[in-house]
């Protein structure tokens, strides 16, 4: 039986399908209750950077995810601004999104 590893996507492919699961869960914690938000944030930020990717698709996820802790970090300890840290979160998912010609939603 094929491990997800040898999967026959590409990291691009690959790349893609992971940003948009992190816009996706972006998208549902928004507006979701405080704890169950931090959940899903959380788990995103756990999340490890696709392997083989591109320097620079390499250089954008890596940013998402650093953006993505850094709104769980956040969350969690509501000592920083969750409005710019959501805005930030965003808007490096979205560039991430960019480099691999997906459209914004």
């Amino acid at each position: 039986m094929a491990k997800w590893s040898d999967s026959i996507l590409t990291p691009q492919e690959l790349s893609l399908i992971k940003a948009r699961y992190f816009r996706s869960i972006l998208n549902v914690a928004k507006p979701t209750e405080e704890a169950s938000a931090l959940r899903l944030i959380g788990s995103l930020a756990n999340d490890a950077q696709t392997a083989d990717a591109p320097p620079d698709l390499a250089a954008a996820e890596l940013a998402a995810l650093e953006a993505v802790r850094r709104l769980a970090e956040s969350m969690h300890t509501r000592e920083h601004n969750l409005v710019a840290a959501w805005n930030g979160a965003t808007r490096a998912v979205q560039h991430w999104l960019g480099l691999l010609g997906d459209q914004p939603q």
